[in-house]
């Protein structure tokens, strides 16, 4: 858990929640990067992913991100 060591006790329970029945999930695909200069070509990806705009991506990091979390985690 080290990416969430100053996360709030209510986010953590949040994290480790029971999961959402299979009618209540959402698709999605997540991506979580924040070395914008890799060179294995996955920023390229996953922005081709995003431009097709069949899926959405959710993404976290530094590198194209798209999603934020507030001060209570439900952004």
């Amino acid at each position: 858990m080290p990416y969430f060591y100053e996360v709030d006790a209510e986010i953590q329970n949040r994290l480790f929640a029971d999961p959402l029945p299979w009618d209540k999930r959402q698709d999605a695909l997540v991506y979580i990067n924040s070395n914008c200069g890799a060179l294995n070509g996955r920023n390229e990806v996953v922005r081709q992913l995003m431009d097709l705009n069949q899926l959405p991506v959710h993404a976290w990091g530094a590198c194209l991100r798209n999603k934020v979390v507030s001060a209570m985690g439900r952004k």
